[in-house]
């Protein structure tokens, strides 16, 4: 079965890279490949890229137990 490499990773005695395609055994698995679907829609093993689904950017996290710089307390 032809697979794709979404880490590096080692198989039959050489290194693969990120995006490239090989054979390996049917019925395969490594957390380090996925199966090549024959069409354009993503291998149901492959995640989703992560972020924002909604857009907006990121925020500094402001949950911390410190005050505030600058501030005093009794």
């Amino acid at each position: 079965m032809k697979v794709r490499a979404i880490k590096p990773g080692f198989f039959a005695g050489s290194i693969k890279n990120v995006n490239d395609e090989f054979d390996v055994p049917e019925g395969s698995k490594a957390k380090w490949f996925v199966p090549v679907a024959d069409s354009n829609e993503p291998a149901a093993d492959e995640k989703p890229a992560k972020g924002n689904q909604r857009g907006g950017g990121s925020r500094q996290k402001t949950d911390s137990n410190e005050p505030a710089a600058g501030s005093t307390s009794p």
